[in-house]
């Protein structure tokens, strides 16, 4: 596949940016096409004269927003940790990334997964205490409003319920996080330590949103069988051994990034089995078992649940190894 044949030039909701991307990587062939979007964005592998990189095309101009924080980042400690940035084209709607070497946590075997933990751990305590000043924020009101935008006809119920019923999480000082943090984004290369890719939401965010949202992702391998649950275990107790002692808000964003994962099963998997796993795990037997119906625009009418925006949790292409998807929320 030629660079020409990228979704971003065949996609007739994205722009033709052909001539931006071929003078960004000219000679450039698409290894593989990571993630697509229709007439949203568009992420591939590719190969240019200079080894691989990761191409992201957006129908928004956020690559200009993703290079100039990652700039920041590599100023600072977490240059070792997060991809280098290459280039963005003058639209700011292409960017073009490094390629990390090696294989997401998830893809290991299971005798390689406590020591992945660990370096994971070690890598996000990095990345937070890296000193970094990041030009946005998120924190909890735009957490549970994606949250009940993210929920369909099946969940929205049981998700404002739980919303209702939790306390809202201890307030934290805010710091340069992923924000889009599980065990898929955690690229672990051949000596070992862990790099994190796909920092396209990066933002100060509480430490705990990130903590949490890597160990509801354990949780979640746990509930569908994937990981054993003394295998799950182990695993959650390594990335904290790595980490170092966890805020006290921990818990809470681990149960808003669960019932984020129960309304992907809903309106983006249509997976009915994670679905109630999710439900019965988080205690909100409540969710609607019915056929799927066209995902709402925003919460339901009459909701008194403060409102917010959740981080993407990005569902992986079963065929890609990388790791390195452009986030959309899982």
């Amino acid at each position: 596949m030629t660079l020409s044949q990228h979704p971003a030039w065949s996609d007739p909701g994205l722009p033709d940016w052909s001539g931006a991307a071929a003078a960004m990587c000219p000679g450039a062939k698409v290894v593989k096409i990571l993630r697509h979007l229709p007439g949203r964005r568009a992420t591939a592998q590719i190969i240019t004269p200079s080894g691989p990189a990761i191409l992201k095309a957006f129908a928004n101009p956020r690559a200009r927003g993703n290079d100039r924080r990652l700039r920041v980042l590599a100023t600072t400690n977490a240059a070792a940790i997060v991809p280098t940035p290459l280039a963005v084209d003058a639209t700011g709607h292409i960017g073009l990334i490094e390629f990390l070497p090696g294989q997401p946590l998830t893809d290991l075997a299971p005798a390689q997964l406590p020591a992945a933990a660990e370096a994971a751990g070690r890598a996000l305590a990095a990345l937070h205490h890296c000193g970094a000043i990041l030009d946005r924020a998120w924190e909890i009101d735009q957490e549970t409003t994606q949250l009940q935008r993210t929920a369909g006809p099946r969940t929205a119920h049981a998700i404002n319920d739980l919303l209702r019923a939790d306390p809202a999480p201890t307030p934290e000082p805010l710091l340069p996080a992923h924000r889009d943090c599980h065990p898929a984004q955690a690229i672990v290369g051949p000596d070992g330590q862990v790099r994190w890719a796909d920092l396209d939401d990066a933002a100060m965010a509480p430490a705990s949103l990130d903590l949490g949202n890597f160990l509801g992702h354990i949780t979640r391998q746990e509930l569908l069988g994937i990981w054993p649950p003394q295998l799950a275990a182990t695993v959650r107790n390594s990335f904290l051994n790595g980490y170092g002692p966890p805020p006290p808000a921990v818990p809470a964003w681990e149960r808003l990034t669960l019932a984020r994962l129960l309304a992907l099963a809903d309106t983006r998997h249509d997976n009915q089995t994670e679905m109630q796993q999710l439900a019965r795990h988080i205690g909100r037997s409540d969710t609607d078992p019915g056929p799927r119906r066209s995902r709402r625009s925003g919460p339901p009418a009459g909701s008194d649940v403060h409102q917010c925006r959740a981080p993407h949790d990005t569902p992986r292409d079963p065929s890609d190894r990388t790791g390195q998807l452009a986030p959309e929320g899982l």
